[in-house]
């Protein structure tokens, strides 16, 4: 039972570090990601695969959510395609999310307390009693609400969601949050203005 505590614990310290470290990296892409020359450089430089990394930092940024999804007409302007730009925001934004997914299920192994036990008790009845309506709910608030997707993935892991659920929906989410930002965000607020 101890070797199990200590695997347990030494599991959850390397997975708590590699968050860390994670934060750390995204809080300084997000200042060079808000330079418009910085993330230029960066695509000009090393193209599509920088804006993965781009759309990785933003999809798990929850300090300075910043979407990735914004920047698309400056990659395109550096002379990336657009759809295959709208794939790989949507897929490394989505890769965030499992990044939060696994940050909501590494906390349920650790909590371990009286009133903890309690919360997860009463969580746990309310997933059994609505199955499929968070998962509804994730899939409406990944493509309508700009706010980092974290804020529902890792409540959802903590109680047991399976990430072989999650991921299509928050893909599908984010590609269409995506195109709805990098394409139609503009023109929407324009007409909506004329009215």
């Amino acid at each position: 039972m101890t070797e199990l505590l200590a695997q347990n614990k030494i599991r959850v310290i390397s997975i708590l570090l590699i968050i860390m470290l994670l934060v750390v990296a995204a809080f300084f892409a997000s200042g060079y990601i808000e330079q418009d020359y910085w993330a230029r450089q960066l695509a000009q430089t090393y193209g599509y695969p920088a804006v993965f990394l781009i759309a990785l930092v933003s999809g798990f940024n929850i300090l300075v959510p910043i979407p990735a999804a914004t920047l698309i007409p400056l990659f395109t302007e550096v002379g990336l395609s657009f759809y295959p730009l709208v794939l790989l925001v949507a897929f490394g934004m989505t890769m965030g999310d499992v990044i939060g997914y696994f940050i909501g299920y590494a906390g349920r192994s650790v909590i371990a307390g009286e009133k903890e036990e309690k919360m997860t008790t009463r969580l746990l009845k309310m997933k059994e009693k609505n199955k499929h309506w968070p998962l509804v709910f994730l899939g409406i608030y990944s493509f309508t609400f700009p706010l980092p997707n974290e804020l529902v993935v890792i409540p959802m892991s903590f109680i047991g969601y399976r990430l072989n659920r999650m991921a299509p929906i928050l893909l599908v989410g984010n590609t269409v949050f995506t195109l709805f930002v990098a394409w139609g965000a503009g023109s929407l607020l324009e007409y909506i203005v004329a009215l």
